[in-house]
């Protein structure tokens, strides 16, 4: 079994998260964080909602991979 890529990864709820692909929406004046994951054997899309504290976000790119961290609200 081959292990999704995680070139981005953010924490929330006690849980770490890995995304191979993000797309930031800007709605409500909330930030909304889409992610979609490929390369699961089971599941070749898995997608989560998250909706995010602008202040509680931080970006930061380290060794060409982008890391996100955030805490849902």
């Amino acid at each position: 079994m081959k292990s999704p890529p995680s070139p981005i990864t953010w924490k929330g709820q006690n849980h770490l998260y890995f995304c191979a692909q993000v797309y930031f929406i800007y709605l409500s004046s909330a930030l909304t964080c889409i992610c979609i994951i490929y390369g699961e054997v089971t599941s070749s899309l898995w997608s989560c909602h998250f909706q995010l504290m602008a202040r509680a976000s931080s970006v930061s790119v380290a060794s060409g991979r982008l890391t996100f961290f955030a805490f849902a609200e």
